[in-house]
């Protein structure tokens, strides 16, 4: 049996939509954010498309890389 994220079933908070949000925006890959908010990997897909937020350049360099440092 697999184990559950601590925050499986929980109601989403607004810091956790918030944290969300910024980390889509800054390309973090989707495993990173789902251990950050401690939740699957499935829900951050599932809420993600509930609101609207695109997780398909999250693969990319980050834009606050430089090119140098990649």
């Amino acid at each position: 049996m697999t184990k559950k994220p601590l925050n499986s079933g929980k109601p989403w908070t607004p810091s956790d939509l918030k944290l969300l949000k910024n980390e889509v925006r800054s390309h973090t890959p989707t495993r990173m954010i789902a251990m950050h908010l401690k939740r699957s990997v499935e829900a951050i897909y599932a809420k993600a498309a509930n609101m609207h937020l695109s997780l398909r350049m999250a693969h990319l360099k980050p834009a606050h890389i430089s090119r140098a440092k990649w």
